[in-house]
């Protein structure tokens, strides 16, 4: 786990700066996430834009170190926060990860806070 992000400002600063450039951030593709996206219809961009609406008050847990030994290590924030797209609108369960080992971002969790 980064020391330097284990404040939720400084992981939120971060992540906001990842996402400016396409190449320094991705969201994991499992069966929860791409069943939201699918059923909301959203693109990669509507994904990147809800993240960057994220404030420290949205905080839920974290940090924690990932919990899948089949990933690299890295710090791992949780948010909630309400989302509307069209006429949908619940909360929202985002779970992002900044690895160890390289300066980008990786969005673990992205769909409903069912």
């Amino acid at each position: 786990m980064r020391d330097e992000l284990k404040k939720v400002g400084a992981f939120l600063d971060f992540i906001k700066v990842c996402l400016t450039d396409d190449a320094k951030w991705e969201i994991w593709h499992n069966r929860k996430n791409i069943d939201f996206q699918t059923t909301h219809g959203l693109l990669r961009g509507d994904i990147r834009e809800e993240i960057e609406k994220l404030l420290p008050s949205h905080y839920f847990q974290g940090p924690m170190d990932d919990d899948s030994m089949s990933r690299d290590a890295g710090t791992v924030f949780v948010f909630k926060k309400f989302f509307e797209h069209e006429t949908n609108s619940m909360t929202i369960y985002i779970k992002i990860k900044v690895p160890d080992c390289c300066p980008e971002c990786v969005v673990l969790s992205f769909h409903d806070s069912i």
